[in-house]
């Protein structure tokens, strides 16, 4: 079981569990989680809302195993939020952690509530590539795929595994500065495998590719390739995984 950072103050409010990074206080967090604000996602799963500078972001409500899950292995669900927090002490790019809630009812947690800095004007990848496009650009800022291949060479560098990396889950603003996000299949301590590069660079490329060309996503493969893999049989070996997924009507 993954122990709590001493700077992690907890709070009980009534129903809820508050955990509070450093500097942050119960009431704007209580605030925050009554206030409508913006939604930015209405999903299965997750309901996304922005709230002045915080992204707040709850499970969904589900009356069936949700719950019981949720109680009887509360670790996993709050693997995201621990993993951010261990990602921020690390110095890897994710938003600034807020604070973690668990809500109570009868003794089962039936919902949980992640809180992160918003970071102004950041689009998920795809977004922002088609964005550039719109704006009649016919190239991405030269430093977009080498800074996007470093901030994959950071994860494995300090042994981070992310098994959701499509381009909804990573932020940029300017295409230099990249930060990670839905940390919840984000896991820490695990050995750097090729098979785990060529998995990121397949969920990318799935979910990029129609905002630019191959040859344009060659440039990102060759700066994120695993040291000690030969180049052109491995892009080949991506591709052919990317397209053999478009015929099947897959995308990440």
């Amino acid at each position: 079981m993954r122990t709590l950072p001493d700077s992690i103050r907890t709070e009980g409010h009534g129903l809820r569990t508050l955990y509070l990074c450093e500097g942050i206080e119960a009431d704007a967090v209580l605030e925050a989680l009554q206030t409508p604000g913006e939604m930015l996602k209405d999903g299965d799963k997750r309901i996304v809302r922005k709230v002045g500078d915080w992204v707040i972001k709850e499970s969904r409500f589900n009356k069936g195993v949700g719950p019981l899950k949720m109680t009887t292995n509360p670790q996993r669900y709050r693997n995201g939020w621990l993993s951010s927090l261990e990602m921020m002490r690390l110095g890897l790019p994710v938003p600034k952690t807020i604070a973690y809630v668990e809500h109570h009812l009868c003794g089962v947690i039936w919902r949980s509530t992640f809180i992160y800095e918003y970071i102004p004007e950041a689009l998920p990848l795809n977004e922002y590539l088609h964005s550039l496009n719109d704006a009649g650009k016919d190239q991405a800022p030269e430093p977009f795929f080498q800074g996007l291949a470093a901030a994959l060479h950071q994860l494995a560098q300090a042994r981070v595994l992310h098994r959701d990396l499509k381009p909804l889950n990573v932020l940029t603003a300017n295409g230099k500065d990249f930060y990670f996000i839905d940390l919840d299949e984000a896991f820490l301590d695990h050995d750097f495998l090729p098979e785990h590069r060529l998995r990121n660079q397949v969920q990318l490329l799935d979910g990029m590719r129609t905002a630019w060309t191959r040859e344009q996503y060659n440039d990102f493969l060759e700066a994120s390739i695993p040291a000690g893999e030969e180049v052109e049989s491995w892009k080949k070996r991506v591709w052919e995984i990317v397209d053999e997924r478009a015929d099947s009507g897959k995308f990440y």
